[in-house]
């Protein structure tokens, strides 16, 4: 816009009406000689645009434009105020996506509105002037997709033969319609479809209610209007009239009703499974071969050993079974195959699938039990009293950043120390003495609280409603991606959504010792209550527990946990680090990541009042042992240490849905490989392994990779992953729920991390990963994406005397002493009745006294002066009781 001509005077102010500072953005105002009056005969017009600034006596116009001052004295434009929205918690200029749509070759003008926003379910509406009738609507949002961010995405587009104007040429915002008119008859039901045409009718109706649209059975739900919002009620109404729960992730694939239809019919009613037919599916799938028969020789219809390999695979996930290769190579056809397995099902014992179990070839690892009580998950406390301020202060001092030998360090791991993930406090009413409810942003440098929303009724935007309501306190983690995506770009998402599950996981592991619960759960309407959280559209919602004090009497609740619903995350990014031309992808200079460390964007701005926290201190140890290590000594990882650690995965033996991490998915959903290097763990080949969780065994895959493993590294973490031992590999099918998977893996990481030194192990975690380079060689489905990896080498790290082992350790002969047993029967040490034993333990008192004597037979003869060498312990004394008995009850 450039400078301010003479006699006229331009102020930018913010909201307050005070001036900004320069590169700040607020709201251009006009003063000076050449300033109006007013608007004639428009008194409520005038007195809303003609302003007395409070810190002068000038008059100024508000404009209604939003700029800032550039350091040369020139004004720039930043756009409309007025055209500035808050949808779904993102704030939207909205010229900028009609500049957007403009800019199409067949769109001549466009006008973007925001409508339904008192329904709390806000849409994005594109009204368009065209050249070209034969423009679709689907068309329109994958043109914007591709400019802009999803979130700007219009949700609704309608096309008009012309834009309605004022009498002055400008675009008449209020003459556009809505509601929409509707133009497609609910009823319109293709032919093709009339096989499924019962169950299209009922979800048409049930669309009609929920989603307030008319629609065919094809028809792109988006592209018709709908909105995650509404499509997560749409779900529950489903569930509800038909007791089947559809995965978010199946209708964001195919966004339709017929699809949703297909989903239904297909999971109402549990079919026996057919051997031959399923066999002849996955053949014709892994082969990628159309029309293939059950007699077909599969070698001849283009199949390979290693296809072969990707099949026997297949068949070991999807029925629980793993058969021998030599089965299909002698009669290479599906009919053959199927008929050798029937043979053996009659002869042997059948697995619950109908198969026989053919046991592959296996290297058992030794057994590890670790103590039950790392098992134990807590449920919240019925009817608790409010939790005082100490008690929410030690909680978030987990979650300080503290000075560790100079260097600012977190409890968990963040993907190149950028810890882009924020956490938010919702309080309830009375939740917490003397601080009242709201939302309130944690700062991790200055441990305070900065109140954001006084709103706390958030429980109806929650999955399980019911839980929601009886927690104290949510603790919300969203990502500010300004953070991250500079230095990791594309990955920068995915990379977060694992922070988050590191995160997560170092709360829930300490819950014993602050006597709280914490539950993950599912936020499905997230959309609902964002702008309580006042976010920038750099910001994304990633994942929620909830808290409140702990009842450890109840186990904690077996929990759905839709995680799906708190966004789509891609995984390609994983494994698309590698180019289109083969070349890997160039990471920012070390000088670049100091600098992005020195703007600290992972903190949220804050002004106003803070309320400072109480500080409770961690023990530096635990920085140390959980710290990521790079650097390993030069020998060979004991198969027993790699045992234990593997052991971590497993759930416990007598129970078998209690984990020592965040159990987010269902059993058997992740795929741990692991590649030994030459000399890498004793007693172990180099070479390639599938872990077998229920086993507690090694599967060989491949006796060497087709690639160096260091190849495989950017030059950042090259170094160490050369001197590791062994790598770590975790998967996921991209069917599964993508952000459980993620999540589960970052818990995952954090319990490797918090307990490596407990096995004289170093893990380092790798975000960026050239594994294109050596997929080939891992007996993966096309659906079997990389979450995470770790490279291992051997580290000794001392441990405290404090350190709570997950395995009871035998005492050294230096750490043993004699300890009595005593029975309680009405005598209590110190204490004439159990109400004043308890008070002495509570108070931490002890009725045990030192005795000294000259032999351990007559330690109630007093000792002789002379006597130089006396016996010492700790004893409490009976008299009048010469026998105590033992018993089991």
């Amino acid at each position: 816009m450039g400078k301010p001509i003479a006699n006229i005077e331009l102020w930018i102010l913010d909201a307050e009406l005070n001036p900004v500072a320069a590169g700040q953005a607020g709201e251009l105002h006009i003063g000076g000689v050449g300033l109006a009056r007013g608007y004639l005969n428009r008194p409520e017009l005038t007195a809303e645009k003609f302003i007395q600034v409070p810190w002068s006596k000038i008059k100024l116009y508000k404009t209604g434009d939003q700029a800032c001052w550039l350091p040369d004295g020139n004004i720039e434009y930043l756009g409309r105020l007025d055209f500035q929205v808050k949808v779904r918690g993102f704030r939207i200029e909205l010229g900028e996506i009609e500049a957007c749509l403009r800019q199409h070759e067949q769109i001549n003008d466009a006008v973007v509105l925001v409508k339904d926003q008192a329904l709390n379910d806000a849409k994005l509406v594109a009204y368009l002037e065209c050249v070209d009738t034969d423009l679709t609507a689907k068309a329109v949002r994958d043109y914007v997709k591709a400019v802009l961010p999803e979130y700007m995405v219009p949700n609704h587009v309608v096309f008009m033969a012309a834009l309605p104007v004022t009498a002055h040429g400008k675009a008449d915002r209020d003459a556009l319609p809505w509601p929409i008119p509707q133009s497609i008859p609910v009823g319109a039901i293709k032919p093709e479809l009339k096989s499924t045409s019962l169950a299209i009718a009922q979800l048409l109706r049930l669309a009609q209610d929920v989603l307030n649209l008319s629609l065919s059975p094809d028809d792109d739900l988006f592209d018709a209007g709908a909105t995650s919002f509404t499509l997560v009620r749409l779900i529950e109404q489903i569930r509800a009239a038909s007791g089947i729960a559809i995965p978010i992730e199946v209708v964001l694939q195919q966004p339709t009703l017929a699809a949703l239809s297909r989903y239904l019919a297909e999971h109402s009613v549990e079919q026996a499974i057919n051997l031959e037919q399923a066999l002849l599916a996955l053949a014709a799938e892994v082969f990628s071969i159309p029309g293939l028969t059950e007699h077909d020789d599969l070698f001849d219809a283009g199949a390979t050993s290693f296809t072969l390999v990707r099949l026997v695979e297949r068949i070991r996930q999807q029925f629980n079974v793993t058969i021998a290769l030599d089965a299909i190579l002698a009669t290479p056809t599906v009919a053959a195959l199927s008929a050798a397995l029937t043979t053996t099902i009659q002869q042997e014992k059948t697995t619950p699938y109908g198969l026989t179990m053919v046991k592959p070839s296996i290297i058992n690892l030794p057994t590890f039990e670790f103590e039950p009580a790392f098992y134990r998950r807590p449920a919240l406390a019925s009817k608790p009293s409010a939790l005082s301020q100490a008690k929410l202060a030690q909680l978030l001092s987990l979650l300080k950043q503290r000075d560790v030998q100079g260097k600012p360090k977190y409890l968990y791991s963040s993907a190149g120390g950028l810890n882009p993930v924020q956490v938010y406090v919702w309080l309830k009413d009375d939740a917490v003495h003397d601080i009242p409810a709201g939302i309130y942003y944690y700062h991790p440098v200055m441990h305070q609280l900065h109140l954001i929303s006084t709103q706390h009724g958030l429980e109806h935007a929650f999955a399980n409603v019911d839980l929601a309501a009886d927690a104290q306190f949510g603790l919300f983690l969203i990502a500010e991606l300004a953070a991250i995506t500079p230095i990791y770009q594309g990955l920068g998402q995915v990379l977060s959504v694992l922070e988050a599950g590191y995160l997560a996981q170092m709360l829930q592991s300490r819950q014993a010792e602050l006597e709280l619960a914490l539950l993950p759960v599912a936020v499905s309407g997230f959309a609902v209550i964002a702008e309580a959280f006042q976010l920038e559209p750099s910001q994304q919602f990633m994942h929620c527990l909830i808290g409140g004090l702990a009842d450890w009497a109840q186990p904690a609740p077996v929990l759905d946990v839709s995680l799906t619903a708190f966004g789509q995350v891609s995984l390609a990014g994983i494994e698309s680090v590698i180019g289109a031309a083969g070349h890997a992808v160039s990471f920012p200079s070390q000088q670049q990541r100091d600098q992005l460390h020195e703007q600290h964007r992972q903190l949220r701005p804050c002004t106003g009042t803070a309320l400072a926290l109480d500080d409770s201190p961690v023990a530096l140890e635990w920085y140390g042992a959980r710290a990521a290590k790079r650097d390993y000594l030069d020998q060979t990882i004991p198969l027993s240490a790699l045992s234990g650690l593997l052991s971590l995965l497993r759930p416990q033996s007598v129970n078998l849905d209690a984990y020592l991490f965040t159990k987010l998915t269902a059993a058997n959903s992740l795929q741990f490989y692991l590649y030994a290097q030459e000399q890498g763990v004793s007693e172990l080949a180099s070479g390639l392994y599938r872990y077998d969780l229920a086993a507690h065994g090694l599967i060989p895959v491949c006796s060497q990779l087709s690639q160096p493993i260091k190849s495989c590294y950017t030059p950042f973490n090259r170094k160490h992953a050369s001197q590791a031992k062994a790598v770590l590999f975790i998967f996921a099918n991209k069917r599964e729920p993508v952000f459980a998977a993620l999540l589960e893996a970052g818990a995952i990481g954090q319990l490797l991390l918090e307990r490596q030194a407990e096995f004289g192990l170093g893990l380092c975690p790798i975000g960026g990963l050239l594994f294109d380079k050596i997929r080939a060689d891992f007996t993966l489905t096309p659906d079997d994406e990389l979450l995470h990896s770790f490279v291992i080498g051997a580290v000794n790290t001392p441990l405290p005397a404090f350190w709570p082992f997950l395995q009871r350790r035998a005492l050294s002969k230096s750490q043993q002493q004699a300890i009595g047993i005593i029975g309680i029967s009405g005598v209590y040490p110190g204490a004439e009745d159990l109400a004043e034993f308890a008070q002495l333990l509570q108070h931490g008192k002890t009725a045990f006294t030192a005795i000294e004597f000259n032999s351990e037979s007559d330690y109630r003869r007093p000792i002789a002066a002379d006597v130089t060498k006396t016996f010492s312990q700790h004893w409490r004394f009976f008299n009048g009781y010469s026998e105590f008995r033992c018993g089991v009850i």
